[in-house]
């Protein structure tokens, strides 16, 4: 399964449970196959969790490319104190896809202490929330 995949399934998971209680988040959302460990310094951008918990404790703007005007919603956006989260998953081929919603202030501070990758049962410490996704 690829990424792109796991999206889709999401944004169709988010949409019929949100349907009734809307709101704005922020996440990065990150697969991998079976077991294998989140590399923290090689599966994210150096941009990513700094950007997560700006928007999570502050504000963040962004403006959007204008690569193709023509598909672009709107020029830029800001987004202020919402939730925020590292989601990923390990996927295992025909097994359901568990989604771990993680803190990214906690992930950037056990990063600070050290931490390189997260395993599956590592997680856990980090996850605010589970999805299991069909």
């Amino acid at each position: 399964m690829k990424e792109s995949e796991l999206q889709s399934l999401l944004t169709t998971y988010l949409r019929k449970t949100t349907k009734n209680f809307q709101f704005s988040m922020a996440y990065e959302l990150k697969i991998k196959k079976d077991n294998k460990p989140l590399n923290l310094t090689h599966d994210l951008q150096p941009q990513q969790l700094p950007s997560l918990i700006k928007a999570k404790q502050q504000c963040l703007h962004k403006k959007l490319s204008d690569v193709d005007p023509s598909l672009k919603p709107f020029d830029a956006l800001q987004i202020c104190n919402v939730p925020s989260f590292l989601v990923c998953c390990w996927h295992t081929p025909r097994q359901p896809k568990i989604l771990y919603w993680m803190d990214p202030i906690k992930i950037q501070e056990a990063m600070l202490n050290g931490l390189k990758s997260i395993k599956p049962d590592q997680a856990i410490n980090y996850t605010l929330y589970l999805s299991v996704l069909p």
